[in-house]
């Protein structure tokens, strides 16, 4: 965040408006904080808190991009850093870039 002037002061902008400055925030406020909630999600795009996650077990027999196949019971690790910072998936990955979470169910990137 202090890396990003701009973000920063549209986030305060936003907790001025809703909130105020006479309290905290509180969780009934959130759903009325679509900026912070798309901050929150950009910052764990860039910087999961696992960027590995757990292993994974493949039920069944599977192909996946790229025609590689996964054989059934193979333990799978997922990277969850490279997902988010995929640029045939993010545009601009490297950049902290909230709005592209805005308007978007549940986050999920552009198509």
């Amino acid at each position: 965040m202090l890396a990003n002037p701009r973000v920063l002061a549209k986030l305060r902008a936003e907790l001025d408006e809703v909130v105020g400055l006479e309290r905290c925030v509180e969780p009934c406020d959130i759903a009325r904080l679509p900026y912070m909630q798309a901050v929150v999600k950009e910052t764990f795009r860039k910087h999961p808190p696992a960027p590995l996650l757990i292993p994974h077990m493949s039920w069944e027999a599977c192909q996946v991009a790229g025609g590689y196949t996964i054989p059934k019971g193979t333990r799978l690790i997922v990277n969850a850093w490279a997902i988010g910072h995929d640029p045939e998936v993010w545009k601009d990955p490297e950049v902290f870039m909230p709005e592209r979470f805005l308007g978007r169910m549940g986050g999920r990137p552009p198509t």
